[in-house]
């Protein structure tokens, strides 16, 4: 009996499309390029070592025949490229994340997906023996399954994974003080705080921080208020310990709580020598000497961070609870009395304002509370107040004339107000958590997150943190949500994420349930189909595998041949028999094979 077969190995491109094997390998390059590129670049490397490194493997695994088909690779490192672009995008730039270069590289996924089915499809051969089915056609979708379980490991590992391969500190691309276009603004060092300038806040990326939690990102604390200025009592800056460790007086008792938290920045602004940090910063890796203040203020000495600069912070502090916070009502030490609740210098109606709000009230706490409740009702939040007029107190302005304010105005009127009712406060400057990005928990900080709040000391739990802007209700324009078009906008990277991944895993699940049944049916049925079967693997066992142009005829005379037992070349013969001839091989026919390939199988 003759058949015509068309016999390809895995890595065997003669009957392919040249033209399709040349755009697979030159997708491999690019895309091998992109993640050479990302990984040097979280390592704190030249990114055109990366690039370079990353094209080179990708044109040896184009030109390297190996025991993984082609297609089979490609479709793998479209979907890694992919996931690792999404979950690590936001920490490290490469030319294939934002912009053009992204949209080049999801297209490029697609086309690899399409090229490398079709490329499956043409490698497919042409007629297969009669007998057990091994499908092969599609070798890229036949891939499905594995490339999930890698992109899922890709996706819950790096995390993890990231922080390990990535350097902890670098000054980045150095401090550059021009305004740059592209970019967020300096973000500069100051022991003066003038309440008389409006805030300027955008949509640009300030930094990122790759954190387990959200938190208050601290930069600079003040305590000196005039009624127009805050400013630092101690300004005086000294050098952390030997090993980045932060100094705290004996006021800052969250340094010595339990709950660590780690945090890695990476700097987006041009220019940066405040160092931000979730309280309370206990040591620092960066890659400048870093200086602080006696209240905890951090700053960079010798030169400043500019884009691209990484550093990490280890921050404690105590676990809170509202029962805490009541019964913290131990005496407070003078140092404390006489620096952060003596009488401010504030007017006579912001004082009895303030203690009008507090009456009948004993905790510290429930004072601070009633008194973010007393500018709840009276005061509105807008970035479009108006400034307060030369001559005049800043927070008696915004809480008697203009009613209308932004944090730095309501943040301070809450540690005024505190103070006139002898609880030690102070303001802290710094950012909000910022929007964390669903797919890769990073935070993106962005300026419109810089925020005011104040910080209430309490015996045995230290600095507290209050943020009384979360209490003060929108005015004007600023109280309208964002449009569903302006959303879609904001979020629009992460929607179409969303929706590629959906569609990843649905297809997948697909494939994965065809492919199932279609095992499941070509498993062998029937006495022929088992008994050969049971050939094939007993001669592969002896070390003669059976070629795809063989009949079982054909392949079980040489295996007869080759142990030396002619009973052998009856089972192939009858093996054909049942499958082709009109008359098969009765019961007692069979039965003698079976026992034949029971007892060669079973050895000497």
């Amino acid at each position: 009996m003759t058949r015509s077969v068309s016999r390809r190995g895995p890595g065997d491109w003669d009957d392919v499309d040249p033209v399709l094997r040349a755009v697979l390998g030159v997708a491999l390059m690019v895309m091998m390029g992109s993640v050479g590129q990302m990984i040097v670049g979280l390592a704190g490397g030249p990114a055109a070592v990366g690039l370079g490194a990353g094209v080179l493997a990708g044109a040896l695994t184009a030109l390297i025949r190996t025991g993984t088909p082609l297609p089979t690779t490609a479709v793998g490192m479209a979907m890694v490229t992919a996931f690792l672009h999404v979950r690590a995008g936001a920490v490290v730039e490469s030319m294939f994340t934002t912009g053009q270069g992204a949209v080049v590289l999801a297209v490029l996924v697609v086309v690899v997906l399409v090229v490398a089915d079709r490329v499956g499809t043409d490698m497919v051969p042409a007629m297969r023996r009669a007998g057990p089915s091994r499908p092969r056609r599609g070798l890229a979708l036949s891939s499905a399954a594995t490339a999930l379980a890698v992109v899922a490991v890709v996706f819950v590992a790096s995390p993890f994974v990231v922080p390990l391969v990535s350097r902890p500190v670098s000054l980045g691309d150095g401090p550059r003080l021009e305004v740059d276009p592209e970019g967020a603004g300096a973000v500069l060092a100051s022991d003066r705080l003038d309440m008389t300038d409006r805030p300027e806040l955008t949509d640009k990326v300030v930094f990122t921080v790759d954190a387990d939690r959200a938190t208050f990102w601290r930069g600079q604390i003040y305590d000196r208020w005039d009624g127009r200025t805050w400013t630092q009592s101690q300004p005086r800056r000294f050098p952390l310990g030997p090993e980045g460790e932060v100094f705290h007086d004996d006021l800052d008792l969250g340094a010595t709580g339990d709950d660590v938290l780690v945090q890695r920045f990476r700097l987006e602004a041009g220019y940066s020598d405040v160092v931000f940090a979730a309280a309370s910063a206990v040591s620092i890796e960066a890659g400048t000497p870093v200086a602080q203040t006696a209240d905890g203020s951090l700053t960079a000495t010798n030169e400043a961070f500019g884009r691209g600069a990484t550093y990490t912070v280890v921050s404690r502090r105590r676990p809170l609870t509202e029962e805490a916070l009541r019964a913290a009502d131990a005496p407070m030490p003078d140092e404390v009395v006489g620096r952060f609740a003596a009488d401010p210098e504030t007017t006579p109606r912001v004082r009895a304002a303030a203690l009008a709000a507090t009456r009948g009230l004993t905790s510290n706490y429930d004072k601070v509370r009633a008194l973010e409740r007393f500018m709840g009702r009276t005061t509105r939040y807008s970035l479009d107040a108006p400034l307060s007029p030369e001559g005049v107190d800043v927070v008696d302005h915004f809480l008697f004339t203009s009613k209308v304010g932004w944090c730095e105005q309501v943040a301070s009127s809450l540690v005024v107000m505190a103070r006139v009712n002898g609880i030690p406060a102070r303001l802290v400057t710094g950012y909000v958590p910022g929007e964390a990005k669903p797919l890769t928990g990073t935070y993106v900080v962005r300026e419109r997150d810089a925020h005011a709040w104040a910080e209430v000391w309490f015996p045995d739990l230290g600095w507290v943190p209050f943020d009384p802007t979360a209490s003060v209700p929108l005015a004007g324009a600023d109280r309208a949500e964002p449009a569903a078009g302006q959303w879609l906008v904001e979020h629009g990277a992460e929607v179409l994420a969303g929706i590629a991944a959906a569609g990843l895993a649905g297809w997948a699940v697909v494939h994965f349930v065809r492919r199932a049944v279609t095992a499941h049916r070509s498993r062998p049925h029937g006495w022929a189909a088992i008994t050969e079967s049971r050939l094939e693997e007993w001669g592969s066992a002896t070390g003669q595998p059976r070629d795809d142009s063989q009949t079982a005829t054909v392949y079980a005379a040489l295996l007869a041949e080759r142990v030396g037992d002619p009973r052998v070349a009856d089972v192939g013969r009858a093996v054909d028999d049942a499958l082709y001839a009109l008359v098969g091989p009765d019961e007692q026919m069979q039965s003698r094979v079976d026992a034949v390939l029971d007892e060669v199988s079973a050895g000497p």
